[in-house]
C-alpha cells in the first residue's frame, strides 16, 4: 500500500517532525545544562551561606578576644608606671612569711623581649596552702601577672612541705 500524501500533508508532516526533533533535543538539553547550573548554584548559594554564617561566628568570636584585650589593657594602665615584677613578687613573700624558705631570682633567658620580665621562685618546704595562699595574692592583685611555667611541684626529701619552682611573667607596657 503506497501512501500518497499531498504537498500540504508533507509539509505538515515535516513540520511536525522538526518540532518532535526540536522537543526531543529540548527534553535532552534542558535537564543537562540549564538544570546542573541550576543545581549548582544552590550548591554555591548552599556554601556561600555556611561560610557567611562561619565568618558571622569568627566576628564575634574576634569582639569577645577583643573586649578580653580591652579589659587586660585597662588592668596595665591602673598600675604603676615604675612597676617591678621582681620588687612585686619579692614583697608578697614577705607579707606571706615565706622569705626565709623562698629563693627569688631575675630570669631573661636569650631572645627574650623585656616587655616581658620574667622572675622565678623557688619554694622549699611550703604547704599546699600556703602555696595557694600566696597565689591567690598574687592574683588578686590584678597586676596582670602569671605563672609562666611551673617547673617543679614535689615533695620535699625530708618529707615536710614541698618544693615548687615557679616562673612568674608579666607585661610591661
Amino acid at each position: 500500500m503506497k501512501l500518497n500524501f499531498d504537498r500540504r500533508e508533507r509539509m505538515a508532516f515535516l513540520c511536525a517532525a522538526v518540532v518532535l526533533t526540536l522537543v526531543l533535543a529540548l527534553l535532552l538539553y534542558v535537564p543537562s545544562t540549564p538544570r546542573k547550573k541550576y543545581a549548582q548554584s544552590q550548591r554555591d548559594i548552599t556554601g556561600l551561606r555556611n561560610e557567611l554564617r562561619l565568618t558571622k561566628m569568627l566576628k564575634v568570636e574576634e569582639g569577645q578576644r577583643l573586649q578580653s584585650q580591652q579589659e587586660v589593657i585597662a588592668l596595665l594602665e591602673k598600675r604603676a608606671g615604675n612597676f617591678d615584677l621582681f620588687t612585686f613578687v619579692h614583697n608578697i613573700v614577705r607579707e606571706m612569711g615565706l622569705q626565709d624558705r623562698a629563693q627569688l631570682d631575675k630570669k631573661a633567658p636569650r631572645n627574650w623581649s623585656a616587655k616581658l620580665p620574667l622572675v622565678q621562685l623557688k619554694l622549699d618546704g611550703v604547704s599546699l596552702e600556703e602555696l595557694v595562699d600566696f597565689l591567690h595574692t598574687l592574683y588578686a592583685s590584678n597586676n596582670v601577672v602569671a605563672v609562666y611555667k611551673m617547673d617543679r611541684l614535689r615533695p620535699t626529701p625530708n618529707g615536710k612541705g614541698l618544693e615548687c619552682d615557679l616562673t612568674f611573667v608579666t607585661v610591661k607596657i
